[in-house]
């Protein structure tokens, strides 16, 4: 009974964030209209979350803060080599494309995965992982086929490179959990580098 309710849980978890993330794109659109450029948005993205886990931190558990100086690259690579790099790039595919194909675009970030994985970790690319990715790189296809947007080869490469930055964040992510550090240390790392890297990029 208690695995089905986790199971339940869980799921119900992954559709909220599914629609949270589904929002950001929408978010952007708004923020874009309003002036604001790419990375004044990123900008404006990393240091909400980073005040506001902060602040969560602070009333639940400040040891959550604790972190070793030499650690301090893993978090160099999930808040700026990837978080500020790849939501550029994800906001600048959907001014050059739409937010569709962006969102679709970013979503190559498993090939990416794979291919670190393999080259870091030594993980082996078996042919269910091969068959999935192709999968994926066909369902690409499907959403370049539509008429609904103007084709951009700079929108399409970008929208690339948003799923590279976003598979770093697993590559980076993987590291700090392996050094012992709680998700909500990670997270928390992230946006403060974020923050650290977008704000000046930004000219907010």
């Amino acid at each position: 009974m208690g695995g089905a309710v986790l199971k339940t849980k869980s799921c119900i978890f992954i559709i909220i964030a599914a629609a949270l993330w589904g929002g950001l794109g929408v978010f952007f659109n708004m923020l874009s209209a309003a002036g604001f450029t790419q990375m004044q948005v990123v900008a404006i993205r990393v240091t909400a979350a980073a005040i506001a886990l902060t602040l969560y931190i602070l009333v639940k558990d400040r040891s959550l803060l604790r972190v070793k100086l030499r650690d301090c690259w893993c978090f160099v690579g999930t808040g700026i080599i990837s978080l500020v790099f790849f939501n550029w790039c994800y906001f600048t595919a959907i001014e050059l494309t739409s937010l569709a194909v962006a969102a679709v675009l970013m979503y190559t970030s498993p090939i990416f995965v794979m291919l670190f994985s393999a080259l870091l970790f030594h993980e082996r690319i078996t042919g269910k992982k091969v068959v999935a990715l192709l999968m994926t790189f066909l369902g690409c296809l499907f959403v370049f086929g539509s008429s609904d947007y103007a084709f951009s080869l700079s929108g399409i490469l970008i929208g690339i490179g948003a799923g590279a930055g976003y598979a770093l964040y697993s590559i980076f992510g993987r590291f700090a959990l392996e050094k012992g550090y709680p998700s909500v240390t990670i997270s928390e790392y992230t946006f403060l580098f974020a923050t650290l890297g977008a704000l000046p990029l930004s000219r907010i």
